[in-house]
Order: structure tokens, then C-alpha cells, then sequence
């Protein structure tokens, strides 16, 4: 049994226990997101994105409308998004 005064700390606790690391791209890796993502701006054809968060990844398909290389961002014509697990 957990005192009421302790609960909120245990679950904060817990939840930052399954917090992940931020995952690492090779060069190989990091070249052919670039290149995906080139080819979907140009062709105006739809990419699936797997976006990184600490605890859920979020699934994203859209048309890539904007490349902002210096602050590495991308803009989607979104057409839809799903949380994943």
C-alpha cells in the first residue's frame, strides 16, 4: 500500500523509467531519409514518418510541402496521423 503523499512521486517515477534515448542515424541512414523525403517534395508523392518521443512514437503520412534543412524540419500536407505503440 502506498501513502497518499508518496503515490504521486512512485508514479512519476515510474512513468520516467520508460522514458527511451533518442535513437542514433548512421550516415547511410540519414542520406536516404534526405533523399525519401527529396523525392516526395518533388514528385509530390506521400511519405510515412515515424516521429520520435520520449514515450509514444507518433506515425505521420503526408506529401512533403517545405524542407527547412538549417533548422532540420519538414513541413507535411498532412493526411493523417496515428499514434503508435
Amino acid at each position: 500500500m502506498i501513502i497518499p503523499e508518496n503515490k504521486e512521486a512512485y508514479l512519476k517515477l515510474m512513468k520516467d523509467r520508460q522514458r527511451r534515448g533518442k535513437p542514433e542515424l548512421d550516415d547511410q541512414e540519414v542520406q536516404l531519409i534526405a533523399q525519401v523525403l527529396m523525392d516526395s517534395y518533388n514528385s509530390c508523392t506521400a511519405v510515412t514518418m515515424e516521429i520520435f518521443n520520449l514515450f509514444d512514437d507518433a506515425e505521420s503520412i503526408g506529401v512533403v510541402t517545405s524542407i527547412y534543412t538549417s533548422r532540420r524540419e519538414v513541413m507535411l500536407s498532412q493526411e493523417k496521423m496515428i499514434l503508435v505503440e
